[in-house]
């Protein structure tokens, strides 16, 4: 290793502090005071571009003059630090090392979609974004590395992320595709944004060439542009003829895939709003489903239970705790909109819900309720008459306890219509077992392997990966 080369700066930058106090309320505590003194550093300032760049400072600048005067005397942020790294003898080895670490072929796991093909991602070893394949026909394909049997031989690319931008920092945010298996919808951001603007395009149509006059005019991609999208999935309508998203309010900085400014803002963001897309239209015409004026910071998710297409679930979360709502409405007894009638199923904040499967009326959800490692519930929705007098209480039945031994209940889903798997994190290792439709957990998959796994399926399949 080389020796750490001595440094004697001739003086460190100087951070202003404030007198900013910010208070909490907390059940145990009351209301509870945290200073907060360098705040100011969030602000997208004239103030907190000269910290940063030590660039010239204006008179409209909001910091004091006394510190005006110190922070002009000093050296700046960026160039103080990189003044530092430049002197370290390890830095090019570094590079290099991390480098050849990160050049190595890798893959997703192989995924079948409603047009009949099979769909994964592959890396090449250093590409900026990760390349969507897909097979040529119905049939998996077959890659192997260490022969010609390449994934250009295997498959064919269907979206390339890279062609998106010359510096390779747009990406794919969120992808879907639609029961009919004719379009794809997709969100791209830019520069590492949490925004980000989501089109379709035919899956007839694969996204494999630089397009010379911007993203706007590419063949195959339809006319839907959805704007002002952040920490949204896409889920489609099973007769996918729309699907439902997130939103945030609009922002002048928020443009198309080639100019967007969004999520450069230091400023919060509130008022998010649950929307159905009609393909085919502008979104000026998309419909509001759900939104919470009395709680601005809250945010939304929307699943469609996958068995029939039939129950909306709306997710609502009001911060980074794992704990969340559950309302469900019923999409064969409500028009899509802002007067849908909404089951709650789960109207606290006290646990995390999420839905993984269901039979018609009966659920089963993954929960962390009693159970820090989470377990598996199963819950029946009301009939439709008592459903409309709200009068009846959700009942909760155990379906997998939470493991005795310590695991950490990773992923539970169904799989060839009639059974479950499970995977556990136990001991820093990832462990797979089949679960019978009575809730027993049978079967150990490959009980010998060591390391970490994810597993891809689906409930009408009888395979997974």
């Amino acid at each position: 290793m080389a020796p750490i080369t001595p440094w004697q700066p001739g003086g460190y930058p100087n951070s202003r502090r404030s007198d900013r106090i910010d208070t909490y309320k907390s059940k145990t505590e009351g209301e509870v005071n945290v200073a907060d003194p360098y705040q100011w550093l969030e602000e997208n300032s004239k103030e907190t571009e000269q910290w940063v760049d030590g660039g010239p400072v204006s008179a409209t600048c909001t910091a004091l003059s006394q510190t005006l005067t110190h922070l002009l005397a000093i050296p700046e942020q960026a160039a103080f630090t990189q003044e530092y790294l430049s002197r370290s003898d390890a830095r090019d080895r570094l590079k290099v090392e991390l480098t050849k670490n990160w050049d190595y072929a890798r893959f997703s796991a192989p995924s079948l979609k409603y047009d009949d093909r099979w769909y994964w991602y592959y890396n090449s070893g250093l590409s900026a974004q990760s390349i969507m394949y897909r097979s040529k026909d119905n049939k998996l394909p077959t890659v192997d590395l260490s022969t010609s049997q390449g994934p250009e031989e295997a498959g064919e690319i269907f979206f390339d992320p890279n062609m998106l931008s010359e510096d390779g920092t747009a990406a794919l945010s969120t992808t879907a595709f639609s029961r009919c298996g004719k379009y794809f919808a997709y969100g791209v951001s830019l520069s590492g944004s949490d925004f980000f603007t989501t089109y379709v395009r035919s899956t007839d149509s694969p996204f494999n060439t630089r397009p010379e006059k911007g993203l706007a005019d590419l063949a195959g991609r339809l006319d839907d542009v959805i704007r002002f999208c952040k920490f949204s999935s896409v889920t489609w309508t099973h007769d996918s003829k729309g699907f439902f998203y997130q939103r945030l309010p609009e922002r002048k900085e928020h443009g198309d895939v080639t100019s967007d400014a969004a999520g450069t803002e230091t400023t919060g963001d509130k008022n998010a709003m649950i929307y159905y897309h009609r393909l085919g239209t502008d979104q000026s015409e998309d419909v509001l489903v759900f939104e919470d004026k009395e709680n601005p910071t809250h945010l939304f998710g929307v699943g469609i239970s996958e068995q029939d297409g039939r129950f909306l679930e709306l997710h609502t979360s009001k911060d980074t705790n794992p704990v969340n709502k559950l309302w469900i409405a019923d999409l064969h007894e409500n028009q899509i909109g802002p007067n849908m009638k909404w089951h709650k199923v789960v109207d606290t904040f006290d646990a995390s819900y999420g839905i993984v499967a269901n039979n018609d009326r009966h659920f089963y959800a993954i929960t962390n309720k009693d159970a820090s490692r989470k377990k598996v519930v199963t819950f029946n929705l009301p009939s439709e008459a008592d459903w409309k007098a709200e009068a009846l209480d959700i009942e909760f039945k155990e379906f997998i306890p939470e493991d005795p031994k310590g695991g950490i209940l990773e992923d539970f889903g169904p799989v060839n219509d009639k059974a479950f798997i499970a995977h556990y994190s136990r001991d820093v290792q990832d462990k797979l077992y089949l679960v019978s439709s009575e809730g027993i957990i049978g079967q150990q998959l490959d009980p010998d392997f060591v390391g970490t796994l994810s597993v891809s399926y689906k409930r009408d399949k009888p395979f997974f990966f």
